[in-house]
């Protein structure tokens, strides 16, 4: 049996994060995330990692029908020793 895609998963579109995307991405983080690490957050922390984007930081956003459904965090600033320390 040979499927398209489309047909069972939505056409997802990347783009830049913007603040307005706060609401939509904070509820996904709180779902996925154990309580005693979110609490960890400040508010509007995804609005402000946002808002902080330059050449080294930026957010990409991931959309089903103008809803943001994910986002990816990248940096050039990575702290190597605490990657190390919190995974295998």
């Amino acid at each position: 049996l040979l499927t398209i895609r489309d047909t069972v998963f939505p056409v997802i579109e990347i783009r830049d994060g913007t603040q307005e995307d706060h609401d939509d991405l904070e509820n996904i983080f709180k779902d996925q995330t154990p309580s005693n690490v979110a609490n960890l957050y400040e508010d509007f922390f995804i609005a402000k990692m946002i808002a902080d984007k330059d050449e080294n930081k930026k957010v990409l956003v991931g959309q089903v029908n103008d809803k943001a459904v994910g986002m990816l965090a990248i940096s050039t600033d990575v702290n190597v020793k605490t990657l190390c320390m919190n995974y295998e």
